[in-house]
């Protein structure tokens, strides 16, 4: 179970791979990335896979919190 505290951490490592493409993108823009088109590719895609794995988490997050609380039969 996903609570909004790991939601936010995971929301945090998304931003800081985001700036990672952000700032091999903008290099590779100004001729001076290091990257080949082949890693390029590869960090593109994890950042995609990873933002929607997260929009996947906070999906049944909101959803289960939307039912709210659950009974418990004793």
């Amino acid at each position: 179970d996903n609570n909004a505290d790991d939601l936010l951490e995971e929301r945090r490592k998304d931003i800081f791979l985001a700036e990672e493409v952000a700032e091999a993108l903008s290099a590779w823009s100004r001729g001076e990335g290091r990257l080949t088109p082949d890693a390029m590719g590869y960090l593109l895609r994890s950042l995609f896979d990873r933002l929607r794995q997260q929009m996947a988490l906070e999906t049944d997050f909101l959803s289960r919190l939307s039912q709210g609380p659950r009974r418990r039969l004793h």
